[in-house]
């Protein structure tokens, strides 16, 4: 043998020694029998973000606030908003943008903190429940007032450009499903829309998926599907065929919300009863994934909002006004 074919042989086994310890409910068992860091807010945490080494959270009291992940302690806090934050959003040039009704472009620097770039008034009437970027590098909103907005980029600065207003209830996620202009929007009618943003139209409407209320239940699987975080079921959607591909049943009466993947085979979910659940995949013979539940934890006192990963990190946020940090062995 060899070397080249020792370290790929190395290489292989490390992989399967990672994969089947990760396989191994007691491994998660460890994880998330204590949280390793705690932070309380004075209201619900909707969302957290992570920006070069620093945890940001935005909560109801209309506060973000700003943790150094060197020391797991708060550097400052924002006080720019006036109503309740429910989504953060990090642009590919690592702008922060933070929504109540207002839109707000943040720059962080080592030497003064934070600077306001961009400050868009009264965006929508109501509050802002998801943005994202589009692969153009505008960037598109949706709102309790049941609009989905699209802003231009205008050398860093946006303007509005589009406003569709097709649904009748609030509109609750966006997910950009394609490289191309297809974008995905999830509401309270239980209806996922899909839209072709050249033509400003719709393609198709998905009905009876009874989707989360949460801004971050629309994810990403794959180019091929993404999943819709719902009650009793996830729903994995094919992209190109535009239909459920399959519904996985979650055992629970409980919305399931935000996602996380930690590799093909294992997925993090949190629902409104505070679980974390483990999600353990196996393909079938029709090519089906076989979602098993592998391990399932009530970390929250209330419902986890999102679940994002920071090295060897897993930190949630939550209703119940908490961020908490687990660290992976």
């Amino acid at each position: 043998m060899n070397k080249k074919e020792e370290i790929n042989t190395s290489s292989i086994n490390l992989k399967n020694e990672i994969n089947n310890t990760i396989n191994n409910k007691s491994y998660f068992e460890n994880i998330f029998k204590m949280e390793e860091y705690s932070f309380n807010h004075s209201d619900t945490i909707y969302d957290i973000i992570i920006i070069d080494n620093h945890l940001i959270a935005c909560s109801k009291d209309a506060l973000i606030t700003v943790y150094n992940l060197d020391n797991f302690e708060e550097d400052y806090k924002i006080r720019e908003h006036k109503e309740q934050i429910k989504i953060l959003a990090k642009l590919r040039d690592n702008t922060l943008v933070s929504c109540d009704l207002n839109i707000i472009f943040i720059k962080f620097n080592k030497n003064y903190g934070y600077k306001i770039i961009q400050i868009i008034q009264k965006a929508h009437s109501e509050s802002i429940n998801k943005l994202i970027e589009l692969n153009n590098g505008n960037i598109m909103t949706c709102a309790e007032d049941k609009l989905i907005k699209i802003w231009n980029n205008d050398g860093g600065l946006f303007n509005i450009s589009t406003i569709i207003n097709v649904h009748k209830l609030s509109i609750n996620s966006l997910l950009q499903t394609t490289n191309t202009e297809f974008v995905s929007s999830s509401s309270n009618e239980n209806k996922i829309y899909f839209w072709d943003l050249n033509l400003r139209n719709i393609i198709c409407i998905l009905d009876n998926i009874v989707c989360s209320l949460n801004s971050n239940s629309l994810y990403k699987l794959s180019k091929e599907y993404f999943i819709v975080g719902g009650l009793l079921n996830n729903y994995i959607i094919d992209i190109k065929k535009r239909k459920v591909f399959q519904k996985i049943n979650t055992h629970s009466f409980y919305f399931f919300n935000s996602f996380l993947k930690l590799n093909e085979n294992l997925f993090l979910q949190g629902n409104d009863f505070g679980e974390i659940i483990v999600w353990n995949i196996n393909s079938d013979k029709n090519n089906k994934k076989e979602w098993n539940i592998q391990f399932k934890k009530k970390i929250h006192d209330f419902g986890i909002n999102n679940i994002i990963k920071y090295k060897n990190y897993i930190i949630t946020c939550s209703y119940d006004k908490t961020v908490k940090i687990f660290k992976m062995n």
